[in-house]
């Protein structure tokens, strides 16, 4: 744990720390106190899964926000995959679904990117609205968006604008 901050999160500013041992010391006190003394070493998918509804729909939980619910998950889903990194767990408790994250810099594919994100997200929150794009990320919009090019300004052959 203690390399986990000091190593992993030592450049992130401290109320991001805050958040992250906040989050994780949550779901650990959950896997002992409510689920027979587990260690977050052996935590599963099931333990994962009760530790959901308590957080989000359980009338003695704490019924925490959406927004509150994704950033958890983030947070914990962060700390397995360095935790398997490091060869300390095998596998991450969070279930994980393939995303396919379209970028405007890879080629070949259509600029399709597959993957692996946590399926327990929350799609209920709140979007994120854009209030404003700098000059150089509103023209790749538009160039790639709306005119379909691709990143180095060239026609794409998949694409099929209005």
């Amino acid at each position: 744990m203690n390399r986990y901050f000091s190593v992993w999160l030592a450049s992130s500013p401290w109320n991001t720390q805050a958040a992250h041992a906040r989050d994780l010391r949550t779901y650990f006190d959950f896997l002992w106190f409510a689920r027979g003394r587990r260690d977050w070493r052996d935590a599963s998918v099931d333990d994962r899964a009760a530790y959901g509804w308590w957080r989000r729909r359980d009338d003695d939980g704490p019924r925490v926000e959406d927004t509150s619910w994704v950033r958890e998950v983030s947070t914990v889903n962060q700390f397995y995959l360095w935790a398997i990194e490091q060869d300390l767990v095998r596998a991450n408790p969070i279930r994980q679904r393939a995303a396919a994250v379209w970028s405007p810099w890879r080629g070949g594919s259509g600029g399709a990117l597959v993957r692996q994100v946590p399926a327990e997200s929350s799609h209920t929150g709140p979007r994120r609205e854009v209030k404003w794009l700098p000059p150089r990320s509103y023209r790749l919009w538009r160039n790639v968006g709306l005119c379909g090019f691709d990143a180095h300004e060239m026609t794409r052959r998949g694409f099929r604008g209005r």
